[in-house]
């Protein structure tokens, strides 16, 4: 019998926005020294999949919601031919909602919002470059490489982490009043055509500036991209 998953609310929020003009989907990727062998990316796939048990759900219709199932079809590896982040056709996919790939020197993972966030993709995307490390002959040494070898999934593994992380903070949440909103302008995206923003950053420089605002590395890079924004319009 397989096992049944519970939308959480972020899956479900993304879930019901998704449409033709918004897909959830995002990257995160890697480029290495040497050219990536597609043969031995599929055995680290192969393996890394086995860790991480909610990334290997395929989304089912029920009578009343959605929920996830088990999916143990195999996942197959696809050479970046496209444009980044275009949907991923789960029928096509052997029902998976996540897709890996690469292209020369570049590894990626991409997955639908619904099933994971950032965090947790590159959790899996380090598991399988030490995989793919391995099985190409490197040694791995990292005092963390005992939670990337891993194949064991832990019960925390299958936890709501929005319930696990908020539940001290509800009360904090209700009281809290926000002063200030900021609204961001901008104009949409045209229709027609892909748009791929690339940018090269100091990682010192960068958390720098952040640390000066007491922002994380993300709600800094947003903020100036937002602010950015709003004073070209």
């Amino acid at each position: 019998m397989k096992h049944l998953y519970k939308l959480d609310n972020a899956a479900k929020l993304f879930v019901s926005i998704k449409n033709k003009k918004n897909i959830p989907i995002f990257r995160v990727s890697v480029v290495i020294k040497e050219e990536v062998n597609p043969e031995i990316l599929q055995k680290a796939l192969d393996i890394t999949i086995k860790r991480f048990p909610t990334l290997s759900l395929m989304i089912k219709k029920g009578l009343f919601w959605n929920y996830f199932e088990e999916n143990h079809r195999k996942l197959i590896i696809q050479e970046d031919k496209y444009y980044p982040c275009y949907n991923i056709n789960n029928k096509l996919n052997n029902g998976y909602l996540i897709r890996v790939g690469y292209y020369k020197y570049r590894i990626f993972v991409e997955i639908d919002h619904s099933l994971a966030d950032a965090t947790a993709l590159i959790s899996f995307l380090k598991s399988l470059l030490y995989h793919y490390f391995i099985l190409v002959g490197k040694k791995i040494d990292d005092k963390n490489e005992d939670v990337f070898k891993d194949n064991i999934h832990t019960a925390a593994d299958c936890d709501d982490s929005f319930l696990v992380h908020t539940k001290s903070k509800r009360k904090l949440y209700k009281e809290k009043k926000i002063k200030d909103i900021y609204l961001i302008k901008g104009k949409p995206l045209k229709l027609y055509g892909d748009n791929v923003v690339h940018g090269i950053l100091s990682l010192d420089n960068i958390k720098k500036e952040s640390k000066k605002y007491n922002m994380t590395i993300t709600s800094y890079i947003l903020s100036v991209l937002a602010y950015s924004i709003y004073e070209t319009e």
